[in-house]
């Protein structure tokens, strides 16, 4: 009987120092499965003023043609390469733009590259070219005294911007961060107050510039609601 109890004793014990590791090692697996890993959208929104203007010009579309989209700060992050076909949509709408992982730090930098079509490149809309000749990097369409116009820009350029507030992303964490992009299209056709007719070649480099210079600002918005944080 002694010799019954000793070996249940035994046994037991033994079942227990198992359980005890089995359960040390699961803590320890699960540890690893919810390291962070944490991503970063960039959104684009009008701002909440855009086409406040007369109706001699009224816009009904816009699209970029973006190359690159990228973060700075304490880190570099490439939030995407492409190029990509990017939409504006004029009812003040958060539209997402891109996503990716990211690393920890500050990022307080905004940059991307509006990019024109290449000759050779792949055609990924037919409005920005295609074939072996140079094409675009900015299709808007409206009309202009009631007669519609197609406004091409054939300039590529980079375009940086501050992000204010700016986003600290923590790396242990699994969230999404966003920053939010501002562009105000009420800037293309104006130069001093003055109406640029998009119609007329002369006014090309000061809608070309208007357009570059039109992302002003962006900030974290993790939200997504189009204010900062």
């Amino acid at each position: 009987m002694k010799n019954f109890n000793l070996v249940t004793k035994n046994t037991l014990i033994y079942f227990t120092i198992v359980m005890l590791a089995v359960f040390a090692y699961s803590c320890k697996d699960n540890s690893i499965s919810v390291s962070g890993n944490p991503k970063m959208e960039v959104s684009l929104k009008t701002d909440a003023t855009a086409l406040d203007h007369d109706a001699t010009l009224v816009l009904d579309s816009a699209k970029g043609l973006l190359e690159t989209v990228k973060l700075e700060g304490n880190g570099t992050a490439d939030i995407k390469t492409g190029p990509f076909v990017v939409y504006i949509i004029f009812n003040g709408t958060v539209n997402t733009l891109a996503i990716a992982n990211i690393n920890g730090g500050t990022y307080d930098n905004l940059s991307f590259k509006f990019h024109k079509y290449n000759p050779n490149e792949p055609v990924l809309d037919p409005d920005f070219g295609s074939g072996n000749t140079p094409g675009y990097s900015f299709v808007i369409a409206g009309k202009y005294n009631d007669t519609p116009f197609v406004y091409n820009s054939p300039r590529t350029a980079v375009q940086q911007v501050n992000v204010s507030p700016n986003v600290i992303v923590d790396p242990a964490t699994s969230i999404v961060y966003n920053v939010t992009l501002i562009v105000n299209p009420n800037d293309w056709f104006y130069n001093n107050g003055v109406l640029l007719d998009p119609r007329v070649p002369a006014n090309q480099n000061d809608i070309d510039n208007n357009i570059q210079a039109s992302f002003k600002r962006s900030f974290k918005d993790n939200d997504k609601n189009g204010l900062p944080d």
